[in-house]
């Protein structure tokens, strides 16, 4: 028997007490039928309201929801939570195109979080995809998008997910990842992070301190290399007062000082030869004491080897606060046309 989150846990010792032989019933078979929908369920007990209002970004898919709660063995009382997030059409396999949609289970407590799902028609069948296996008590996507693009140059799009699953400083925690549709089933490629069973993707980027007050960004994959400048010069503890580093900081200073986070805030495909095979354009959120202390965005350009089964890092790049300061009413085109040609000049 699946464990129960603690969430359910808790509603099911007070229901238990205090409700109704019929109140109990329910819950019960909503425990019985999915962990996803007991925690919604719960909070709707706890939570009590009218049926909501939910308004599509996309109208005009209400048959897929219905599909999609039959297929993923929901209640189909969920079907009044449901909210259509994005649709695109691609060309996933070598017959006729197939439509995408992307919808989100809202609980009736408030709009987050969300159960994040695909849908595809592929015309002769319908593929229905939970992109979050499991709510685990409150744990649950943040809005979510997708985009679509031929990365492997077999002439058949694949789709590119990302979803928020909450925000811990820096830029937030991102969930990313690339599908493919194979015998008729949606396969994932790629995930960042990755999953437990996945070798985990080491970005490259490094960092070490220099005389002068420098900070040494570079990136093991690509050789990119640039030096910024960080924080105060006076009473810094890592500089004396001309600028030298310190007798600590030469002695730990083949350490990588830099930490970059785990998470892709932009993962985006980008054909960067015009070949007709996409890459995927990433950022991360980059800092040196802790993540309070964000010294950068951690530019990178991954590519599918189809032969591995792997991405590679082929492009690197980084753009830091510090030279370029986010105080200044100069910093948003600079910084906007950075992200968008950073790459280009490589």
């Amino acid at each position: 028997m699946k464990k129960l989150s603690w969430l359910v846990l808790i509603a099911s010792i007070l229901i238990t007490g205090c409700s109704s032989e019929l109140q109990q019933t329910e819950l019960s078979q909503g425990i019985a039928q999915n962990e996803s929908w007991q925690v919604i369920k719960v909070m709707n007990y706890l939570f009590p309201s009218e049926i909501p209002v939910i308004e599509d970004n996309v109208p005009g898919y209400e048959k897929y929801k219905a599909l999609a709660v039959t297929e993923l063995i929901y209640d189909h009382s969920i079907i009044s939570y449901i909210k259509t997030e994005q649709a695109a059409v691609g060309q996933l396999t070598a017959g006729s195109k197939a439509e995408i949609i992307a919808f989100a289970i809202l609980p009736k407590a408030g709009e987050f979080p969300q159960i994040p799902f695909l849908v595809i028609d592929l015309g002769d069948e319908v593929i229905c995809q939970k992109l979050l296996e499991s709510t685990d008590g409150f744990y649950g996507s943040y809005g979510m998008k997708f985009s679509i693009a031929d990365i492997d140059g077999d002439g058949l799009d694949e789709i590119l997910t990302q979803y928020s699953t909450g925000g811990n400083g820096g830029y937030g925690t991102f969930v990313t990842s690339v599908y493919k549709v194979i015998n008729s089933e949606l396969k994932k490629l790629f995930s960042y992070p990755q999953d437990e069973h996945e070798e985990s993707l080491d970005t490259g980027f490094q960092m070490t301190l220099a005389d002068g007050w420098n900070y040494v960004i570079k990136n093991k994959h690509t050789g990119f290399t640039c030096s910024v400048i960080h924080g105060k010069q006076q009473d810094n503890p890592y500089f004396e007062e001309d600028g030298k580093l310190t007798k600590d900081s030469l002695k730990h200073n083949q350490d990588n000082w830099l930490g970059v986070d785990p998470f892709f805030y932009t993962f985006e495909p980008i054909d960067i030869d015009s070949d007709g095979k996409f890459e995927i354009m990433t950022a991360q959120y980059a800092y040196f004491y802790g993540r309070s202390d964000g010294i950068g965005e951690a530019y990178s350009v991954l590519s599918w080897d189809s032969d591995s089964q792997k991405m590679r890092i082929i492009k690197a790049g980084f753009w830091p606060f510090q030279d370029n300061d986010s105080s200044q009413s100069t910093y948003l085109e600079p910084c906007d046309d950075y992200r968008l040609n950073w790459y280009k000049n490589q």
